[in-house]
């Protein structure tokens, strides 16, 4: 019998990545919330604010759920989200 060969190829672009992982890898879930709070300054300053939460998309599209985590995080401590339950309706 002849044998078969295999070809082994790793899939290139977007294809192959989850939801955890953005256009930069970082190694690990601080690095990514480290990431992501940077990306979200920087997009900040140099951005035009389009959409809410501009920032946590930001940091997504860098680090991957980390780096939208990061970037909520750097509003909330900033105070550009609120944080406690009576503000959300308005009262």
């Amino acid at each position: 019998m002849a044998r078969r060969r295999v070809s082994h190829r790793r899939g290139g672009g977007f294809g192959g990545r989850g939801m955890m992982s953005g256009i930069i890898k970082p190694k690990g879930l601080i690095a990514a919330i480290i990431l992501g709070a940077g990306a979200a300054t920087l997009a900040e300053k140099i951005l035009p604010p389009v959409i809410p939460y501009q920032s946590a998309a930001v940091g997504f599209a860098v680090g991957g759920v980390g780096g939208a985590v990061g970037a909520l995080a750097r509003d909330m401590l900033k105070g550009g989200i609120s944080t406690t339950i009576s503000n959300i309706g308005g009262y």
